[in-house]
């Protein structure tokens, strides 16, 4: 049997495992030997499912004229300790977190990863997630807003995030919320305040590129202790304790370049799901940043890996920075430029409400929340325009749309 022709049967038992396929809209499904069937892709780990069979006591039609969100069976659950539904989530959306990132984002979240649910049969099937870190001390990110591909367009995403909002504004008490938002996602957020900062850019390198030889900066292994002054130094602050965590997550490959004045940049690395993840790149110059990545992809392609991702604001990508989307590099440049193959865009968003516009977003948001972003409005606009102006002309990759 190839694998256009596999059919994996949906039980109670490995409900979990392959997910909603038991929601459908009427007349959307086939019948075989008396059960529904579903057509769709599932990749789960290296396992690619074509065809789902579907016992009819699993099957749950879903309505045309309502949301599933306004089914007394749906329902926000906080803090759920099981990480296996993210990681199907994650899996089913292909991202490319593991499950130590997952775990380790949980462990940060301060209670603050949202699980939506729907109960069936007495077992809460879950539908979609979302997760509200603690950065610093005004500032929350939301990472993490999955719904299964099924079930968009039905509310969820809205949910999940009006909890994760909630318990950054109310319970985690930050003045400042951000997030990075894929095209899909952006109409959601915008309706919730969301404005756009600037752009980041899912990009694949090549672990082939060389640049040459090295500048005059020595690379070392990474020391926090250091790191943490050149960040202070740099104010570039907001984001110690997730560095702090990513620099711990296991098997990962994170370096610094030291010169005679002191640290001059760092790069941290770790493994994916797909492919191995290159970020945050900090560096004082271009020559840094270029020195720091050629040793991390030394390191992932003497594993054997062909690329890597990188998530690069834009602002470094043309052919006045290091990065370009052009094979062909400019001949006059001094450094070498690093080809890369955009595949996503992400839009860096804060939750910014004007005072005088309140009430335009009470319909959207609880009013308690609302009133406590609008009360932050001066410094989420200072903020950002700090962030343009000081932290993205050294920021040459960020941690990832689930980091910040």
């Amino acid at each position: 049997m190839n694998q256009q022709q596999k059919i994996i049967s949906l039980t109670k038992e490995n409900l979990s495992t392959y997910g909603f396929a038991c929601f459908y809209y009427p007349g959307e499904i086939k019948m075989f030997d008396e059960n529904p069937i579903r057509e769709t892709i599932i990749e789960i780990g290296t396992e690619t499912v074509y065809k789902i069979q579907i016992p009819k006591e699993l099957t749950i039609e879903l309505s045309e004229s309502s949301k599933i969100t306004e089914s007394e069976n749906f329902k926000i659950q906080i803090e759920p300790k099981d990480v296996s539904p993210l990681t199907l989530l994650s899996e089913r959306a292909g991202w490319n977190q593991t499950i130590a990132d997952l775990k380790a984002m949980i462990s940060h979240g301060d209670k603050g990863y949202f699980l939506a649910t729907f109960l069936h049969e007495n077992k809460p099937i879950p539908l979609g997630s979302g997760i509200s870190l603690p950065i610093s001390n005004d500032l929350s990110w939301i990472g993490m807003i999955l719904v299964h591909p099924e079930l968009r367009r039905q509310g969820i995403a809205r949910a999940i995030m009006n909890s994760c909002i909630a318990h950054a504004r109310i319970a985690q008490k930050k003045s400042i919320v951000g997030l990075d938002a894929t095209p899909l996602g952006k109409q959601v957020y915008e309706a919730l305040g969301f404005i756009d900062s600037f752009t980041i850019w899912r990009s694949i390198v090549s672990v082939q590129w060389e640049k040459g030889p090295f500048s005059q900066a020595e690379l070392k292994p990474f020391d926090l202790s250091p790191i943490l002054h050149y960040l202070q130094k740099k104010n570039y602050t907001e984001r110690i304790s997730i560095i702090e965590l990513l620099a711990s997550i296991p098997e990962s490959k994170n370096r610094m370049a030291v010169s005679e004045n002191g640290i001059r940049g760092f790069i941290l690395s770790r493994p994916g799901r797909i492919k191995p993840f290159i970020g945050p790149l900090i560096a004082d110059s271009d020559e840094i940043a270029l020195d720091l990545l050629q040793q991390v992809l030394n390191y992932w392609k003497d594993l054997g890996f062909e690329n890597v991702f990188l998530d690069i604001p834009e602002a470094h990508i043309d052919l006045r920075s290091i990065f370009t989307s052009q094979e062909n590099v400019h001949a006059d440049l001094k450094i070498r430029q690093i080809p890369i193959k955009p595949v996503r865009s992400f839009s860096r968003m804060y939750q910014v409400v004007e005072p005088e516009d309140l009430n335009k977003y009470n319909q959207n948001l609880q009013k308690a929340v609302a009133k406590k972003a609008a009360e932050g409005y001066e410094k989420t606009t200072v903020f950002m325009e700090k962030e343009r102006k000081e932290i993205v002309p050294i920021m040459y990759a960020s941690a990832g749309p689930e980091w910040s």
